[in-house]
């Protein structure tokens, strides 16, 4: 059975600061997964770059496959619509949310 979710070397620098060095991961339908590690690590550079909301280093030896599609080969266009059709997220610090729901705009939403 294939992965739903397929990385090959992945890798990722900003810089001259190594975050993610040559990760590889399968992630099975229905499998759950915990990536766990110090603050710093590297979890949330990994997530994005899983994600697609961020790109590895380029390398040819390095892919993403998401639910059979090759995302490594796709126009960045092409990876919003995916990302679009495909996944959804759930961020660690919803602080846009206080702001939309101050009472400035609740009132503008209900006149």
């Amino acid at each position: 059975m294939k992965p739903l979710l397929s990385a090959k070397k992945f890798s990722k620098n900003y810089g001259d600061l190594k975050v993610i060095d040559s990760i590889s991961l399968d992630v099975a339908s229905q499998e759950i997964v915990a990536i766990v590690g110090p603050s710093g690590a590297g979890k949330t550079t990994l997530l994005h770059l899983l994600g697609t909301l961020d790109k590895p280093n380029t390398n040819p030896k390095s892919s993403l496959t998401l639910d059979g599609v090759n995302i490594t080969q796709l126009s960045d266009k092409a990876i919003a619509q995916f990302r679009n059709q495909k996944m959804g997220f759930i961020f660690q610090f919803s602080l846009f949310l206080l702001y939309m729901f101050s009472p400035k705009y609740l009132s503008a939403a209900t006149s």
